[in-house]
């Protein structure tokens, strides 16, 4: 899985919706929640990173990767004292996952462990109101370690993965407390938030599984695995800015601001430097669609401004481009790339589409910016 970030700005106005805050909870310290969206449901929101470790340990046991968290979308906080909490998914203890391989009968452990450097604990601005997630991320540390043999602590901490592909959450963005916070249940039977995200973990549970009541951000670290066997990889996430447009322009047809762009795909671990060794097909995957089926057509995320206008993709044959619904696939999902088995293809390929305006809803047409976010999945049988 890999992310593709589609920007898109409109007529910038610093439009804004009025927002009633509703004191259902009661209290006035650490309220804060997603933030529902006009025509989506409120959901956890969820950030992609994605490395590719097949040719990783090839001179080493560990290895290490540093990076900011890059949640997106809107929270809504009803106090005057309320935080942002930041921690650990996986908490101060590994995590394990076990990649197998039935063509050749192979298995190797890795040790994943987080390590949090920025900020746990973030004061929110002390007024009642909507705000950015955007702006409030923190920094961590991810270590792999190829293992030699099963370790010891692995029961109930690890994951097996038979396709080269494991999802990770590693990093989790709460209104109400850290890892630590208790909840549910009578004294000695309650639950931490650390205990639900490890059954997250576990459970492969996706962002719409996710208690909206305890949880506002997670983010996803895509992880691939298959030293023998082709993998392919976007190498460098994407921004796509199309230029501004007038509403006017937008009434006229629904459809404005085309731009056609490139998606560059490399794959690695190629038979005899040009073969694949197993079939690959991807497409494209978002958390931002307003259908609520398993595919749509129209991106936009919590933290856009713009009312009634998103972001479409299509082929530049003209066909849209059809993307899953949530981080995964579905039927009727628009195929980008497919390579079979034996196949001569270049290491380095690319994929093109054309981005564009597209108006959802005219009745509440309105200037402001437009984000929509994707991610160019891939699969391997």
């Amino acid at each position: 899985m890999f992310k593709l970030w589609l920007l898109l700005v409109l007529v910038i106005s610093g439009f804004a919706t009025n927002v009633r805050a509703e004191m259902d909870k009661g209290i006035v310290v650490n309220t804060c929640d997603p933030y529902g969206f006009v025509l989506k449901k409120k959901r956890v929101q969820e950030s992609v990173k994605s490395i590719n470790l097949s040719t990783a340990f090839l001179n080493t046991n560990k290895v290490s990767f540093t990076w900011d968290t890059s949640w997106s979308g809107k929270m809504n906080c009803l106090g005057t004292s309320d935080n942002a909490f930041f921690f650990s998914a996986i908490g101060d203890g590994p995590y394990y996952a076990l990649f197998t391989n039935s063509r050749d009968d192979s298995y190797n452990w890795i040790k994943f462990s987080v390590k949090v450097t920025g900020p746990t604990k973030t004061k929110i601005r002390g007024l009642p109101g909507v705000y950015s997630i955007a702006r409030y991320q923190t920094s961590y540390i991810v270590t792999a370690e190829l293992l030699k043999e099963k370790p010891q602590d692995a029961e109930g901490r690890f994951t097996t993965i038979v396709n080269g592909i494991f999802n990770l959450p590693v990093m989790v963005m709460s209104g109400h407390g850290g890892a630590d916070n208790g909840y549910g249940g009578i004294t000695g039977n309650k639950y931490t938030y650390g205990d639900e995200v490890m059954g997250y973990i576990q459970q492969g549970t996706p962002a719409s599984g996710w208690n909206t009541d305890h949880f506002i951000a997670f983010e996803n670290l895509s992880i691939q695995f298959a030293p023998n066997d082709t993998t392919c990889d976007l190498p460098h996430d994407m921004t796509i800015s199309l230029n501004p447009i007038s509403i006017d322009e937008l009434k006229g047809k629904n459809t404005a601001g085309e731009r056609a762009f490139s998606i560059p795909v490399e794959c690695v671990n190629l038979k005899g430097g040009t073969q694949v060794t197993r079939n690959i097909s991807a497409w494209l995957a978002s958390n931002d669609l307003i259908d609520n089926g398993d595919i749509g057509y129209v991106m936009v995320n919590d933290d856009s401004d713009a009312l009634g206008v998103g972001i479409g993709l299509r082929l530049p044959g003209g066909a849209k481009v059809a993307m899953a619904n949530g981080i995964g696939t579905a039927p009727g999902v628009t195929e980008l790339m497919r390579y079979s088995e034996g196949q001569d293809v270049s290491p380095r390929t690319s994929i093109k589409l054309i981005a564009y305006y597209q108006v959802y809803d005219r009745s509440v047409l309105s200037t402001g910016s437009v984000l929509g976010t994707a991610q160019l999945m891939f699969n391997y049988d």
